[in-house]
């Protein structure tokens, strides 16, 4: 029976050693290593905010900002996660993620982080194409009507 057809001699995988597969396959599937350029968390302070767009507190020192710095440019994946709570019913809290003073898309009403109806531990995760060099990173917070916001045990990652 013939299992590779008529020109077998010419087909590429007639001349590939058998054994080399399993090694082949660990070369080929060898998983990528993410590199982490930030990461700071907060325990200890609670941002609350108010109607007006507030910058977050992103450690226990109470830092509303931070740096890190990109070899070359990279897209980078920044995921911001925080217990989260509003007032009244109705109420909503939303976040924007600022890299250089420049919101990072989504924004606006895709933003919303938590409402009264669902509130607890939340995350997001964006992307963005970084030039080389150092840049600089704020988390604001706001909350709609005339409720207050508050965010607390936070992490702030950033990695390719």
């Amino acid at each position: 029976m013939d299992f590779m057809g008529p020109n077998e001699e010419d087909h590429p995988m007639s001349k590939f050693p058998i054994a080399a597969v399993p090694v082949l396959l660990s070369v080929i599937c060898q998983p990528a290593e993410a590199k982490v350029y930030l990461s700071v968390t907060n325990h200890t302070n609670e941002t609350s905010f108010y109607l007006i767009s507030t910058p977050v507190k992103l450690n226990d020192a109470g830092n509303t900002a931070a740096s890190f710095t990109l070899s070359a440019q990279s897209r980078v994946a920044i995921t911001y996660s925080a217990e989260c709570r509003v007032g009244t019913a109705g109420s909503n809290a939303s976040v924007t993620i600022l890299v250089d003073g420049v919101a990072v898309a989504p924004t606006g009403i895709y933003t919303d982080f938590c409402n009264t109806e669902f509130y607890g531990m939340h995350s997001m995760t964006l992307s963005k194409v970084l030039a080389t060099g150092t840049h600089k990173i704020r988390i604001n917070g706001i909350s709609n009507a005339a409720n207050f916001g508050y965010l607390r045990n936070s992490s702030l990652v950033i990695f390719d």
